[in-house]
């Protein structure tokens, strides 16, 4: 029986969350080249902030490869591959360390005060690490955080030596608790 006539009394919702496809877009920057008739000077008109090379990464791009080698661990070999089969765009490991370079020459500022933040803190501070694979050595990424700051620090060692050389403990007037047991540590 055909029921197109017939008024709907109700109807069921199905949703499909999907991603749309993607791809890099390429947008192309023209400044125009003008010789002066008078002087004989020729002139090159400006190109917008951010574009300082005839070809480059948008910042989007660059923020997504410093987000997976950074933010997840990925290898430089890996994040490239990512990028590829995401989005069907070869990018070098040297563009990704380029990258990361920016955005920790970016945050800088932010590491700054952060650090000194928490060495000028009162508050309950967490200090932990864990041993990390660092070009075949052991390096300890050592961590230092209260409930609203945190600040990472690599150091070739585990001691107490890694935290004076970090600079924070040494300074820090709250109360230090480590992960191992949860227990006040007691510095002088």
């Amino acid at each position: 029986m055909n029921l197109e006539a017939v008024a709907a009394q109700d109807s069921e919702k199905w949703q499909v969350f999907d991603v749309l496809p993607v791809k890099v877009e390429v947008t192309e920057h023209q400044a125009e080249v003008k010789t002066c008739v008078v002087y004989q000077r020729t002139t090159v008109g400006e190109f917008p902030g951010g574009v300082t090379q005839p070809v480059q990464y948008g910042e989007r791009l660059k923020a997504q490869v410093v987000y997976f080698h950074q933010y997840h661990y990925v290898s430089l070999e890996r994040t490239a591959e990512i990028v590829a089969d995401l989005y069907s765009q070869t990018v070098s490991e040297a563009t990704i360390v380029e990258a990361c370079a920016e955005t920790a020459q970016q945050v800088e500022p932010i590491y700054t005060a952060v650090k000194a933040d928490l060495s000028d803190t009162t508050e309950t501070g967490h200090f932990n690490e864990t041993g990390l694979r660092v070009e075949g050595s052991l390096w300890w990424p050592h961590v230092v955080c209260t409930a609203l700051l945190t600040y990472y620090a690599p150091h070739r060692k585990r001691s107490s030596a890694a935290l004076d050389a970090i600079g924070i403990f040494p300074a820090f007037k709250g109360k230090a608790m480590h992960s191992v047991n949860f227990r006040p540590i007691i510095h002088h």
